[in-house]
């Protein structure tokens, strides 16, 4: 079976780490397993390979929050100039960041 994979923009790139916003998981869910309303979109964090902050695309599979919810197996995880870069040499005073509030 050959699944389309879900592209999806990386929010946020460090040393170690790759976040990006789930279009499928959420925060919370209900017993029947539907989401609340006022549920979030659930961030799925994967690591960084190359430690690079260079622009890119990753190719990752993430599993899903709940049981039962549909699971893909593979994900792009579009790095552009959109996406945050924290704790790689000299970006966070370039962007005039408080390294102190970066989480």
């Amino acid at each position: 079976m050959n699944e389309q994979p879900t592209i999806v923009k990386a929010i946020s790139i460090t040393p170690d780490n790759i976040t990006y916003e789930c279009p499928d998981c959420r925060t919370k869910y209900k017993k029947d397993g539907k989401p609340f309303k006022s549920a979030k979109p659930f961030l799925h964090t994967h690591g960084n390979d190359t430690k690079s902050a260079d622009n890119r695309t990753e190719y990752r599979s993430h599993h899903a929050v709940k049981d039962g919810m549909k699971t893909f197996t593979n994900v792009e995880i579009v790095i552009d100039d959109n996406t945050l870069k924290f704790g790689f040499d000299g970006l966070i005073e370039e962007m005039e960041i408080d390294p102190l509030i970066v989480v």
